[in-house]
């Protein structure tokens, strides 16, 4: 399945079924949301996605498998308690993530029958990785969420926060300076200053 781009929020609790529009359509074990523990897990290759706080559905999603506990447990979870850090509220940027009301598809026909995440309008985000304009419109659709500026353009990944869960988003676009890649603009732009790398304060 995959769900139809919207910008119609996600009210916390968030609906467990809101970790659908997180998963591949095609790759598995990451096709449907999985149970571990208290908590509902998604990912797709580009962003993983927890849920501790949700609205429960009537039919459970599945245990998740160790093939999808090892992927995702990889991921650096036990950075988002990382200090200093400067988290920067997504409902801030609501009117540019969603200028003109055009809503961009995740997911995009690769012409043999399946589909090839998006590379169209790419954006600068938080000082670091390029992230797509439709993946940020999904993220701004979760209850309160902020972002963690970076100090690595294009190289650190992108940790989100939201009322109910945590999200890391990698870098999976490469470095703008170094190959044909357009940046269709900056959103949360690093403040000046000496104080961090990349100029963080």
């Amino acid at each position: 399945m995959i769900p139809d781009p919207s910008k119609r929020p996600f009210y916390y609790p968030a609906p467990a079924a809101a970790a659908e529009f997180f998963c591949h359509p095609s790759l598995d074990p990451f096709t449907r949301p999985v149970h571990h523990g208290y908590k509902i897990l998604a990912a797709n290759g580009y962003i993983a996605i927890r849920f501790a706080n949700y609205a429960p559905r009537e039919e459970a999603y599945e245990e998740a498998p160790f093939r999808f506990l090892k992927r995702f447990w990889s991921l650096p979870w036990d950075q988002f308690d990382r200090e200093p850090s400067e988290w920067r509220t997504i409902d801030d940027s609501r009117g540019t993530i969603y200028s003109r009301r055009e809503l961009h598809p995740l997911w995009i026909p690769d012409g043999k029958g399946g589909f090839t995440f998006t590379k169209e309008k790419l954006v600068c985000t938080a000082g670091g990785p390029l992230v797509p304009l439709a993946l940020l419109q999904l993220l701004a659709r979760l209850p309160r969420a902020e972002v963690r500026m970076c100090h690595n353009y294009f190289k650190d990944p992108l940790f989100v926060r939201f009322k109910g869960g945590e999200a890391i988003v990698a870098p999976r676009f490469p470095d703008p300076l170094k190959s044909n890649v357009d940046i269709a603009f900056h959103l949360f732009k690093p403040k000046p200053g000496p104080l961090l790398p990349g100029g963080l304060v």
